[in-house]
């Protein structure tokens, strides 16, 4: 009998969601593949083909369904496709990166059974501004948690969210695959620049404390990839703004930069702790970080990660950030430090997690496969 899992991998994605979500994605179907396990991926969004471009681009191994669509009556009408396709493919578990509660989501996780991805308080971060969305989400959220099996937290604080569904939950902080992304070598001058990889419109990454950061250290450099002109209309002329860049132009950015800058005012969002995948990103190329969050791969705190509070004005913490700074300037973060954040390790025991979830449904093999 076969162990490998035919797995359904659904996705709600826009813009706003960020490539870092894409590349998060890649990363463990990848992984999951490489296990000789079978993956689809389903996207539906606003724009959704810019991912599925994106992927098309890296050589992506998986099938790829996309269903774009521009408004409510388009995105009803791509659920209902996007189901009859998941119908089609017959898969073993949906693996659902929550997001909101759609009616088509009765048929499909009744029928398969699902495991759900958090990724944040929904609660608060669908909230951050008071709209339709928000009130929708509140209402309706309890539906694709009844709906579900179990749940994939990326920190213990948002596995706290359903601990009153009393259903499996394991705690997965976010990964990175590491072969993707070498120790880059500290810059060679001595100009101090710090570098912020975020998404447009998201209140919670601070990019307003960044800003006054830069106002207070005007002798170092500050490169912000991802917000525009748009978020930052009058910047400071030590604040670079290089909108989203490909992978290539990052790291060289990145490769001048002497630490990264993790997400500023996660209290924003009614949090403490995370495992952003910028930070991965940033640690996975050598470079130290600089967060107002406690990070779930590092409980105890680490040398290479300077948490400030996030309720704080950021530069009455100014002294220990140039602490900081000076003190890794000139210095990587030894790969060796961060082997647990590698994808492959996060991956087993997801896998080993979609198999318990199976198990306790009486799963003995792939639907549809060779025994």
């Amino acid at each position: 009998m076969k162990d490998y899992i035919k797995i359904a991998y659904l996705i709600h994605w826009t813009p706003a969601t960020g490539f870092g979500v894409v590349k998060k994605v890649t990363e463990q179907v990848q992984e999951w593949l490489r296990q000789d396990n079978e993956v689809h991926v389903f996207m539906v969004g606003k724009q959704v083909q810019r991912a599925a471009e994106w992927l098309a681009e890296k050589g992506f191994a998986a099938k790829v369904f996309y269903f774009p669509y521009d408004n409510l009556t388009e995105q009803v009408t791509q659920w209902t496709l996007l189901t009859r396709e998941i119908v089609k493919a017959k898969p073993d578990l949906i693996y659902f990166r929550y997001d909101l509660y759609m009616p088509q989501m009765e048929i499909l996780f009744r029928f398969y059974p699902t495991v759900v991805e958090l990724n944040t308080n929904d609660v608060a971060e669908f909230c951050l501004v008071k709209n339709a969305r928000c009130l929708y989400n509140a209402i309706f959220r309890h539906r694709t948690f009844a709906l579900s099996r179990g749940f994939v937290a990326v920190s213990n604080e948002i596995a706290g969210l359903v601990r009153q569904t009393h259903k499996p939950t394991k705690v997965i902080a976010n990964g990175i695959s590491l072969r993707n992304y070498p120790v880059l070598p500290p810059p060679a001058d001595k100009q101090i620049r710090l570098a912020f990889l975020g998404s447009p419109g998201q209140t919670w990454h601070g990019v307003d404390k960044i800003v006054a950061l830069a106002r207070h250290f005007k002798e170092w450099h500050f490169h912000v990839i991802g917000p525009d002109q748009s978020e930052i209309p009058e910047p400071p002329p030590n604040v670079m703004l290089h909108g989203y860049l490909d992978q290539p132009a990052i790291e060289g950015i990145l490769a001048q930069c002497t630490a990264g800058i993790g997400p500023m005012a996660i209290e924003r969002k009614k949090m403490k702790e995370g495992s952003p995948l910028k930070v991965r990103e940033y640690l996975a190329y050598g470079l130290p970080v600089i967060t107002s969050h406690r990070d779930t791969d590092f409980p105890e705190g680490s040398e290479f990660i300077l948490q400030i509070p996030s309720t704080s004005e950021v530069t009455s913490l100014a002294s220990e950030i140039k602490a900081f700074v000076q003190r890794w300037f000139g210095k990587r973060v030894p790969r060796e430090r961060i082997a647990h954040i590698d994808t492959t390790v996060k991956e087993v025991d997801r896998l080993c997690f979609f198999r318990q979830i199976l198990s306790d449904i009486g799963f003995r093999g792939g639907r549809g496969h060779e025994t």
